[in-house]
């Protein structure tokens, strides 16, 4: 969502310097302006990425440490407790449950994977909107050379 509200204030502040200045002015001045927004938004989603990595890369030790205790795991007479692979595995998940700082990582995963779409989303607009100010910039350059 503030990805989203990000939008409109954006829209909204653009609009009320722009209306100020003539058309073809507004349109040239958000062409100026637009590479270095795809360019921040493009910054934004590689830092998030990198979040998302760091944090996956947290969990898989958390979940490797849990398969290795697991794993070692003995019942009274020295037998390994968990004797197969769904055994185990089950173990590990029932484990990972418990654990706060997984439950943590995991969360803070969900959160940056909806914020990394957010951020997608906003640049495919601003995309879009530098695409179509360059469009309307050849229309108005073609109307002028009519006039002439």
């Amino acid at each position: 969502m503030e990805g989203i509200q990000m939008v409109e204030i954006t829209s909204k502040n653009s609009i009320e310097n722009e209306q100020q200045l003539p058309l073809k002015e507004q349109i040239i001045k958000r062409l100026r302006e637009l590479p270095q927004e795809i360019y921040n938004q493009d910054a934004e989603i590689m830092k998030t990425q990198e979040d998302i990595n760091d944090m996956d890369f947290k969990g898989k030790l958390i979940r490797n440490q849990q398969i290795l205790d697991v794993s070692d795991q003995k019942d009274m007479e020295g037998k390994q407790l968990y004797k197969n692979e769904m055994s185990r595995e089950a173990a590990v998940n029932k484990n990972l449950e418990m654990n706060e700082q997984y439950q943590d990582i995991m969360e803070k995963i969900k959160k940056n994977m909806r914020s990394l779409k957010e951020h997608q989303i906003y640049l495919e607009f601003i995309k879009n909107k530098f695409s179509a100010s360059k469009y309307i910039a050849r229309l108005i350059g073609d109307e002028e050379d009519k006039e002439c």
